[in-house]
């Protein structure tokens, strides 16, 4: 008998290969895919994500937020108005007791036309500075106090019963304004609901926001006074009495402005104590 073959060896591992390799030819390049038995795939469109994927601890992907109503934005201007137009009075109130001096000097000696003129000339730009700023400042405000009120009796469980509009309008109608505003403030603190949630702080912001509606009332009827007495007057010592009632009244805006933010100040700080704490999630940390 002629001598069996040695079996072929595994080039690395150096053992007898138990198997063998069968190379076919591949289908040919114009076999469709129905010749094979498949059906061609759909044509879908290509997948888009909504957003840049990123790493986070919440169990939710995060959502969009929501519209702010537009009482939130203008709302959210109304420090800024109210520290601006704080600035604006006071200069003004000062341009007015530069005014003052010089016709203090002007009693004795001759006062400069140029130095007249620019002392004219500041008390106009800062008081009509102030008072377009002022406006701005009573819009902002007004939207503030809207969107206050709803966060406040959301979070004491009650309903608002007036309007919107009927708040915008009563806060800036003129004559309406004198008691609007502050009938809203004292209805918030002054409910019953309020009282036992809140319990002595409550009564002492109504106090402050009693104290700022007596310097809302005063600053509007200085106001008035000062432009009937710059009408009336007739003589110079008159006039010159005007100018110092002026700046009284420029410093009694500056200082209602300052009060406003102090009044916002305090309730912020009193509807914040009741604030939901928000969701935590514990993770373990890989070290100390």
């Amino acid at each position: 008998m002629a001598p069996r073959p040695a079996p072929s060896m595994h080039p690395v591992l150096r053992r007898p290969l138990s198997h063998r390799w069968l190379a076919l030819a591949p289908p040919a390049v114009t076999e469709s895919a129905e010749s094979r038995g498949r059906r061609p795939a759909p044509v879908t469109p290509t997948p888009r994500a909504a957003s840049v994927p990123g790493w986070s601890l919440y169990e939710k992907p995060q959502q969009a937020l929501p519209k702010q109503p537009r009482t939130r934005i203008w709302g959210g201007y109304a420090v800024s108005f109210l520290v601006v137009a704080a600035g604006l009075y006071l200069a003004a109130g000062l341009a007015e007791v530069f005014r003052f001096g010089l016709l203090l000097y002007n009693r004795s000696r001759l006062v400069p036309a140029w130095l007249a003129f620019s002392s004219d000339f500041l008390v106009a730009v800062t008081a009509l500075a102030a008072i377009i700023c002022s406006l701005l400042a009573a819009v902002s405000a007004a939207c503030w106090l809207v969107d206050f009120r709803r966060e406040w009796f959301a979070r004491l469980e009650l309903r608002d019963t007036r309007s919107v509009r009927e708040q915008l309008l009563g806060c800036l109608l003129p004559v309406v304004t004198l008691w609007y505003p502050g009938t809203l403030l004292s209805e918030m603190l002054s409910s019953a609901r309020a009282r036992d949630h809140f319990g002595q702080q409550a009564r002492s912001v109504l106090t402050r926001v009693r104290v700022w509606w007596g310097m809302w009332v005063a600053t509007w009827i200085c106001q008035g006074l000062s432009l009937l007495w710059r009408e009336t007057a007739d003589t110079l010592q008159a006039q010159a009495n005007g100018v110092e009632f002026a700046a009284l009244t420029h410093f009694l805006a500056a200082a209602f402005a300052v009060m406003t933010l102090v009044v916002m100040r305090e309730l912020l700080h009193l509807r914040d104590r009741t604030r939901p704490r928000s969701s935590k999630r514990w993770v373990v940390a890989a070290s100390p």
